[in-house]
């Protein structure tokens, strides 16, 4: 009837991610981010 919370957030939330995911989600974020970042930059130094 109880469970612990391990198997509540499993239960909530799926497995965990392995290390190979985690690490292909950063470097997505990052690449994300240096592809929006750089173009804004790119954007302004090209206004000018």
């Amino acid at each position: 009837m109880f469970n612990d919370l391990d198997e509540e957030i499993a239960n909530t939330q799926g497995d965990r991610p392995t290390k190979i995911e985690r690490v292909i989600r950063l470097a997505a974020v990052v690449l994300l981010s240096v592809l929006l970042f750089g173009g804004l930059y790119l954007g302004v130094v090209l206004l000018e």
